[in-house]
């Protein structure tokens, strides 16, 4: 997550501002329901875990189209993702799916079995291959990182 740092406080930024104050709250809700935009409220947590900021960014990226429409109702809201950070949030959260479908997997399970733990690695080792072939540099930056995590455990 370090290697997308820049760009995921980039996302924290817009989530506070409409996290903010309850009429900012308002005006994003409004920019969605008045624009009948499919999205759901925008989270932020906690933001050191790797399933927040997988949720953070999915959050916006499930919901941009509300920030563009906030941005035409709030003059105030500055900080509009430009096509390009919402084709690097897309690009990070395909990476970051399968990672957090199976710590979410375990954390549901007390004493997860030798099968289900070597599935979970066997997906992440795959998953980590499948970022070899990205064209984007922040994924292959991520993506080494990742391998070299990986292989240290």
């Amino acid at each position: 997550m370090k290697v997308s740092a820049p760009f995921i406080d980039v996302i924290i930024e817009y989530v506070k501002y409409v996290k903010s104050r309850q009429d900012k709250k308002e005006r994003f809700a409004n920019a969605i329901t008045l624009f009948m935009l499919p999205g759901r409220s925008v989270s932020l947590d906690v933001d050191t875990r790797l399933n927040t900021n997988f949720k953070i960014i999915k959050d916006v990226v499930d919901s941009r189209q509300g920030f563009v429409r906030l941005a035409e109702l709030d003059s105030d809201f500055t900080i509009l993702p430009s096509s390009e950070e919402c084709q690097q949030a897309i690009h990070i959260c395909e990476c970051l799916e399968v990672f957090d479908a199976i710590s979410t997997k375990f954390a549901g399970i007390k004493y997860p079995k030798t099968n289900m733990y070597y599935n979970g690695v066997y997906d992440i080792n795959k998953c980590i291959k499948g970022c070899e072939t990205s064209d984007h540099v922040y994924i292959i930056e991520m993506r080494l990182k990742m391998r070299s995590k990986f292989d240290s455990y």
